[in-house]
């Protein structure tokens, strides 16, 4: 299997992106913007992870990061959604039967819309 540069940086700055997302969420959540950034929460740590592996596992399956990719934009769009949405439930499955490492539900389901509007 070849790994391009391009989509290695891709895949990188997805994984950042991905995982400060719940960081933002809850700073959304709390009305008071910047404050979970300022002192980043380490019990959200773990849960960032998850949601953030989960949505790079999602994205990869459903094929944006490959060379073949020959869909118009409305193909691309139908994809993140899909796999955005998968990632969200899979998350919710997993922070269900470990609550240890849960996130909120609201802060979760703003930190699903984050990548849904960044790639948009």
């Amino acid at each position: 299997m070849h790994l391009q540069l391009s989509f290695v940086l891709l895949a990188l700055a997805d994984a950042g992106l991905l995982l400060i997302s719940p960081y933002l969420a809850l700073s959304l959540g709390s009305g008071i913007p910047g404050l979970s950034l300022v002192r980043l929460d380490a019990a959200l740590l773990p849960a960032a992870v998850i949601f953030a592996l989960f949505c790079l596992i999602s994205l990869f399956a459903v094929g944006l990061y490959s060379t073949r990719l020959r869909c118009s934009r409305e193909g691309v769009v139908v994809r993140v959604v899909a796999a955005i949405t998968n990632s969200v439930v899979l998350s919710a499955l997993v922070y269900y039967f470990l609550p240890e490492l849960a996130m909120s539900r609201g802060t979760l389901a703003i930190a699903g819309r984050h990548p849904l509007l960044s790639r948009a």
